[in-house]
């Protein structure tokens, strides 16, 4: 396939040559939360045809973007993950997620699930409050029958790592759906309400429970201009 260039002196454009093809940002997306099989996009990206997705797959690679990598043993499989100068796009992805909530509110494809690495970055990565964090700590997230950890660190402004899996000890336990999660921070729903109907469950000791709501601004979730709720 022919690369297409803006062939324009100019930051944005250039960066745009790189990343502005169909499906490049949503490759980023799911690649922000941990390395993936070639399988494990696939699936995270239904409408996607195969030759599509190998081709951008190579334009990222080319481009230092991403990377192939090996998993050792027993795993031993190749994986795709996000150079250095890939993870540089998660502000620019945390940036566009914040600008279109809003429009998850509008008619048209609204229907479904979200995938489950949209509602981990968009969900909880993009609104995380570095300045809120008080102690180090790892919290459990189960999201549509999987299961990861968000481990915070306080210090120097605070810092999150999502990976999958289940952490040892966890100070608390979050259990809810990616469009729950996602409808929260809409603010189409309201946690007491989401709580009360069983669409939002977080469990632990008092003061966790508080610092994870805290850090991750569940109390203060945007409002949509549009004020109305996701389609079902």
């Amino acid at each position: 396939m022919t690369k297409r260039t803006f062939q324009q002196y100019c930051p944005i454009a250039r960066a745009l040559d790189v990343v502005g093809e169909r499906w490049s940002l949503l490759i980023v997306r799911e690649l922000l939360v941990g390395p993936k099989r070639y399988t494990d996009l696939r699936q995270a990206l239904p409408g996607m045809w195969t030759n599509l997705l190998a081709d951008r797959l190579r334009q990222l690679e080319a481009a230092g973007v991403i990377r192939r990598a090996e998993l050792p043993p027993p795993a031993a499989r190749t994986v795709y993950e996000l150079t250095e100068r890939g993870r540089e796009l998660q502000g620019v992805l945390f940036a566009l997620a914040r600008w279109g909530l809003p429009l998850l509110t509008e008619d048209g494809d609204g229907d479904g699930e979200p995938p489950v690495a949209t509602a981990v970055v968009v969900g909880l990565r993009a609104f995380f409050r570095p300045e809120a964090v008080e102690a180090d700590e790892r919290y459990e997230l189960r999201l549509a029958g999987t299961t990861w950890t968000a481990a915070v660190h306080g210090g120097h402004g605070g810092g999150l790592e999502l990976r999958p899996g289940a952490p040892d000890a966890p100070a608390a336990t979050l259990e809810t759906t990616p469009a729950a999660l996602l409808d929260l921070r809409l603010g189409t729903i309201d946690l007491p309400t989401a709580e009360e109907d069983g669409r939002f469950r977080l469990q632990g000791a008092p003061d966790a429970v508080l610092r994870f709501r805290r850090t991750f601004s569940l109390d203060t979730a945007t409002t949509s201009s549009a004020g109305r709720p996701r389609p079902r």
